[in-house]
């Protein structure tokens, strides 16, 4: 927040809201910042007496704290009887991408006198919050998405919501884009509110800092008068890439990590965060007594704007491809991919090819059989949209990424040859035809085989071709790039 000035919204009757401009005239100022760890980031704590309300702001672990399960609590309450308010901010723009905030609790009977902040701010004129908070008015909506300066377009630059939140987690997101700004909340992968602004007050990212704070509107007290406390769960960041939109959400989720052991292991799929610690939402992806592993990719393939989890069994089992909502409960489409008795397990992968919001599911042969690749659409009908052989004849198998390497918006389909196989990419349209892409990632007498994956590392709007070894004493990996993605960068 401004350490001077910030606009708090002050309500005189129901629907009239009137903005003020408080000069804190008894700042104290900062002394030297604390700092603290959460969510794979060092944040700085906000210390003094300013803006907004005006309030005091504790910085002490009495206010703001880590706890063991690595969540932030940010804390109202009464210390030597001087109440104060907690917040927290990060040292450095991240820019334009998809910001995502994981609350605990029953924010929707945040206290009336109290305001729980998530957002993005550079100055009073550029600025876009997420708010909790019925601004001392019991009955108000308690959600509200906003972009500053709202009081020059009220109708156009705020949205206020209702939700039952039923003292469960909840998830919410500014999803920036130098044409777009979209808020949205969901909990239990379901989407309770969105709104998207396309206003003239969307702005140049470089000097906005995420923020998120607890505070007390006009310096009051809680109705109750008593201690009060938010708690944020976790906090991710996905810069915007040729993959980040406002329709894909979902991609907050680069930031974690989700594994299963390959062949010789069981199909158990593990998340951890960004710093390696277990999220705690552990499933199995089949029988527990398979030792063929899996294959795994994450997309929002029912536009729900949550990323579920795709499985593919490893070698040994049948061709089967099954659907997990982020959570392990498993969805209603699985399904095998191939002639029910191949062996040879499947690999898999997600992107939206035809440019609908919805990915799709790419499957291939992953060993012991020709490099046949499929791509469906998610309906009951398993409907397949590409079926083709991406090495001819040759029984290597193969693995499959997808990911817009031409920068036309869709999703291609990346291929590299099975083990076995010499180490060639190569890539394809959705219904199977060529690209131009078509080269060997490493020397061409290895069989060692080779796993695919894309992302689009520079930032230039098309997607990078990442490449690693299956198999051998050292595991190599490239990242190509360039018009024929024939480059190593």
């Amino acid at each position: 927040m401004s350490d001077f000035f910030h606009q708090t919204k002050v309500k005189f009757g129901p629907k009239i809201f009137l903005t003020v401009f408080i000069c804190s005239l008894f700042w104290t100022g900062y002394v030297e910042a604390r700092e603290i760890d959460f969510a794979g980031y060092s944040w700085q704590v906000k210390n003094g007496y300013f803006a907004p309300g005006p309030n005091h702001w504790g910085e002490g672990e009495e206010f703001v704290s880590v706890d063991a399960d690595q969540r932030l609590h940010l804390r109202v309450k009464e210390q030597n009887n001087l109440w104060s308010s907690s917040e927290v901010y990060l040292p450095s723009s991240l820019g334009f991408g998809n910001y995502s905030f994981e609350v605990e609790g029953q924010v929707d009977q945040t206290d009336p006198s109290l305001v729980a902040g998530l957002f993005l701010y550079q100055d009073d004129y550029h600025e876009i919050d997420i708010e909790f908070s019925r601004w001392k008015e019991m009955g108000e909506p308690w959600l509200h998405y906003t972009v500053q300066p709202y009081w020059e377009n009220e109708l156009a630059n705020t949205k206020a919501f209702d939700a039952d939140l039923k003292n469960r987690a909840s998830t919410h997101q500014i999803i920036w884009t130098p044409t777009a700004i979209t808020f949205r909340s969901f909990q239990d992968n379901r989407l309770l509110k969105e709104w998207t602004y396309q206003g003239e007050n969307n702005f140049s990212p470089g000097q906005e800092r995420v923020h998120l704070n607890y505070w007390m509107i006009d310096g009051d007290l809680p109705t109750d008068k008593q201690s009060k406390e938010l708690i944020i769960k976790d906090f991710s960041f996905t810069p915007l890439t040729s993959q980040v939109s406002a329709n894909k959400p979902y991609l907050l989720q680069a930031n974690k990590i989700m594994t299963a052991p390959g062949e010789g292991g069981g199909p158990q799929v593990r998340r951890f965060s960004a710093k390696g610690n277990s999220l705690g939402e552990d499933f199995w992806a089949y029988n527990r007594s398979f030792r063929g592993g899996a294959r795994l990719s994450a997309g929002d393939i029912d536009q729900d704007g949550q990323a579920e989890v795709i499985a593919g069994a490893g070698p040994g089992g049948g061709p089967q491809v099954r659907v997990f909502e982020g959570q392990g409960q498993v969805k209603p489409l699985q399904f095998f991919a191939f002639h029910p008795q191949f062996r040879g397990g499947v690999d898999v992968a997600t992107g939206d090819v035809d440019g609908d919001g919805k990915d799709e599911i790419a499957v291939c042969q992953f060993s012991s059989g020709q490099a046949w690749v499929k791509v469906y659409r998610y309906n009951s009908q398993q409907e397949v949209l590409g079926h083709f052989n991406a090495f001819g004849s040759s029984e290597v198998g193969c693995t499959v990424a997808m990911g817009d390497t031409d920068a036309d918006g869709l999703a291609e389909v990346i291929v590299g040859a099975g083990q076995g196989g010499g180490p060639q990419v190569r890539v394809f349209e959705a219904n199977g035809t060529p690209s131009a892409t078509n080269f060997f990632a490493f020397e061409r007498s290895s069989r060692s085989g080779i796993d695919v994956a894309a992302a689009d590392f520079d930032l230039d709007g098309r997607d990078e071709i990442m490449v690693s070894k299956l198999q051998g004493d050292q595991t190599w990996i490239k990242v190509f790039g360039g018009a024929d993605h024939k480059s190593v960068i």
